[in-house]
């Protein structure tokens, strides 16, 4: 009914929903290796609702990679607070290769403590860097 007057000439039932969804895509790991072009999600059309992020699981290998990536971007780019970290995420998905939303927020949350102490560290260094290019402009 929601295809219109189109008929369906093939209904496949699928096991795994996400590894379907990176194969049509080209974001899966065959597809990356063969460089296929990579198709922005934001242009897919869904019917009924379908979420495709209901479908993906991320195992804990997966999620202490996306927990050390984000430690790496924290570091690098002295990102002092949380709020830093979700601008740069939104504006740097693609270019790092970020996962959604819901997988981040999931990562983080059970990562706050050790996210807490970087941003510190982080914050603390730009600190000092402040009071340095103070004193100078005193002077």
């Amino acid at each position: 009914r929601c295809l219109g007057n189109k008929t369906v000439s093939h209904i496949e039932i699928v096991d795994g929903v996400k590894s379907y969804f990176d194969y049509l895509t080209h974001e899966s790991k065959d597809a990356i290796k063969k460089h296929k072009h990579k198709y922005n999600k934001a242009d897919l059309i869904f019917i009924n609702d379908f979420d495709i992020d209901r479908y993906i699981t991320v195992d804990e290998a997966e999620k202490n990679d996306i927990a050390d990536l984000l430690i790496d971007l924290i570091l690098e780019f002295r990102i002092e607070n949380m709020f830093q970290l979700e601008r740069f995420i939104q504006e740097n998905r693609e270019v790092y290769n970020l996962p959604n939303n819901r997988i981040l927020r999931m990562v983080i949350k059970s990562n706050t403590g050790v996210l807490r102490m970087y941003f510190d560290g982080a914050y603390q260094e730009a600190e000092k860097e402040r009071k340095v290019q103070e004193a100078k402009n005193e002077k």
